[in-house]
């Protein structure tokens, strides 16, 4: 509701108490009253004293009721004052379920037909105009309420008079019943989306309860602002109390969240207790048992009065502030309760003001009990998520710490194989060949030819050694140039001419410098064997991509060899265990002339 709105309601309030002294108007407290039951004989009038509830005498069954009231003219006397509004009119605080007006014999003012059941004109009062020149010296005005079985029938004593000095009462009804009724209502359906949004992130059971519960209570006030329903008042009706049993039922989950209560017996009772009312909804509606689940209503309301009760005693005892008022304002609903149906007897369908109010009150209790919830658990995953993040950083700097020694070890480890490597190829090639040129040097004369040999053969092994401890960059052209002189010396001394055919090849940056050793050794190898067995005059050495990888091929134009021949032995199983350190593949042939080719994946 608009503050503009509420200002207007409370200005007009303290205008209809600083006039009220001076209004000619008049309540009509009694009537002669013909009250006709459905089936009933006609019946017999007689006096009585307003209010008057049907409900109260017969709630069982349907009917009509005819009140006939009479007042002077001087009741509805224009002002002296010539304010506006002069002409004659009613204010009919609570009337219903339908109603018909009449003015000395003329129906004036109708809502709703006998033997309807869609209309509740109780749920707002009624300011209705009457015409100026029906007016006499003596007036009957006659009010016929049209009663349905199980609703609150009611004429509250009416009060003629101008319509100008009825308008600030009439408001003022309108502001308790209607405008305040709205602003309740949309206030919980508020609460209801913000608690189920908090529910979705949150996902804890007190925040679907509360939004259960709100959305149920606004939707039970939206009932008040129908006059006119939809549905037949037996479904409608029954609807309307479920809205409130479910209201009822989930603030009940929700105060046994608040109270930490939510387990073992009372939980396993409460969902007997909704297990049984899902069971016994459907029967009453269908079978229309009113008095069934009007009393389901009323057995809920006990069970609500009881959690109060306890809620407020485990607060009181607790020494918990929270839930103390929770139990207060509990028993304030049960207290609303009982002065509403004081003020409105045999109503069971809050049409009255007080427990909408302390229910409003109270949502705004509960929407504080929520908003502090959640701040409290924003201020556990921050404190959690700042615990996390210390581990995480603790994690982190121990991780960095181990991935540092263990690179530091991993280095090590890698150059102590470098080392290992150095010192066995020292051995097993340098060394071998000085061995030889030692014993050369011992004979008598020395043989020239073959200390030479021997020494270019160390020489050679020397530049392998080096070559392996160079960084190696991926590029098998550059590598395969820096090989290709000893290439050319192994085989020219067999009068073999080396023809290149090497073409710009992918990057191999997987290879490992033993891996480039094994290659350089595997075809030093192959060019050792041609030169030694072929009786070739050329040797082609071939690189190219290939797909996935890279093909290197040596060919020759010599005698090619047999499969089973004594030289195919150590040499090729030596080359195909250093193809297969490099992870390749090899294939050899020795007709027309010997090819190996070695595929070398990328």
């Amino acid at each position: 509701m608009r503050p503009s709105t509420l200002i207007r309601a409370l200005a007009t309030l303290l205008l209809a108490l600083a006039v009220n002294m001076a209004l000619a108007a008049e309540t009509l407290r009694t009537a002669i009253a013909c009250e006709q039951p459905a089936g009933a004989r006609p019946c017999t009038p007689g006096e009585i004293t307003l209010p008057y509830h049907w409900d109260l005498k017969y709630s069982a069954t349907d009917g009509s009721a005819r009140f006939e009231m009479r007042f002077p003219a001087a009741s509805v006397a224009p002002p002296q004052t010539g304010r506006g509004g002069a002409e004659p009119a009613v204010l009919l605080p609570r009337i219903g379920n339908a109603f018909d007006i009449e003015l000395n014999g003329n129906r004036v003012f109708a809502v709703g037909e006998p033997g309807t059941q869609r209309h509740d004109t109780v749920k707002r009062p009624w300011l209705v105009h009457l015409p100026s020149a029906e007016i006499r010296a003596d007036n009957a005005l006659v009010i016929t309420i049209h009663a349905v079985l199980g609703r609150a029938a009611q004429l509250a004593p009416p009060t003629v008079g101008h319509y100008a000095e009825l308008l600030p009462a009439f408001e003022r009804h309108q502001f308790w019943r209607v405008q305040l009724t709205g602003a309740l209502m949309w206030m919980a359906a508020v609460l209801s989306v913000m608690s189920l949004a908090v529910w979705t992130v949150q996902r804890e059971g007190m925040f679907l309860a509360y939004a259960v519960a709100e959305l149920a209570w606004a939707c039970r006030l939206s009932d008040l602002f129908m006059i006119e329903m939809p549905l037949d008042w037996q479904l409608w009706g029954a609807g309307v109390a479920l809205t409130f049993a479910t209201a009822q039922l989930a603030m009940a989950w929700f105060f046994l969240n608040v109270v930490d209560r939510w387990r073992g017996r009372i939980r396993t009772g409460y969902y007997a207790y909704v297990g049984l009312w899902l069971l016994v909804a459907p029967i009453a509606i269908g079978l229309k048992l009113r008095d069934l689940w009007v009393g389901w209503v009323l057995l809920g309301t006990a069970i609500f009065l009881v959690l109060a009760v306890y809620i407020g005693w485990r607060g009181f005892k607790d020494r918990h502030v929270w839930r103390w008022l929770f139990g207060s304002f509990l028993l304030a609903a049960v207290v609303a309760g009982v002065l509403d149906i004081l003020e409105s007897p045999g109503s069971m369908y809050m049409h009255p003001t007080w427990t909408r109010l302390v229910w409003g009150s109270y949502s705004v209790v509960l929407a504080l009990l929520v908003g502090r919830r959640l701040h409290k658990s924003r201020a556990a995953l921050l404190a959690s998520n700042a615990g996390m993040r210390e581990a995480l950083e603790r994690q982190a700097h121990e991780l960095h710490e181990a991935h540092e020694h263990q690179a530091r070890a991993d280095l090590g480890n890698a150059m102590l194989a470098e080392r290992q490597r150095v010192m066995r190829d020292m051995h097993d090639g340098i060394g071998a060949h000085l061995s030889s040129m030692f014993s050369l040097v011992s004979r008598e004369p020395p043989p020239r030819d073959e200390l030479q040999g021997e020494l270019k053969a160390a020489m050679e092994e020397l530049r392998m050694v080096v070559d392996a401890m160079t960084p190696f960059d991926g590029n098998l052209a550059v590598m395969l140039g820096s090989l290709r002189p000893r290439l050319e010396r192994r085989l020219g001394l067999a009068q073999i001419r080396l023809e290149w055919a090497v073409d710009e090849l992918p990057v191999a940056e997987h290879l490992t410098p033993t891996q480039i050793q094994h290659l350089q050794r595997l075809l030093l190898e192959a060019a050792t064997n041609v030169a030694k067995h072929s009786q070739a005059t050329v040797a082609v050495l071939s690189a190219r991509g290939a797909p996935g990888g890279i093909e290197l091929a040596m060919r020759d134009n010599g005698k090619g060899f047999a499969a089973d021949a004594r030289y195919a032995g150590n040499g090729l199983r030596n080359m195909r265990w250093r193809a297969a350190a490099l992870g390749a593949t090899l294939s050899i042939s020795g007709e027309g002339g010997s090819t190996l080719v070695l595929r070398l994946p990328v």
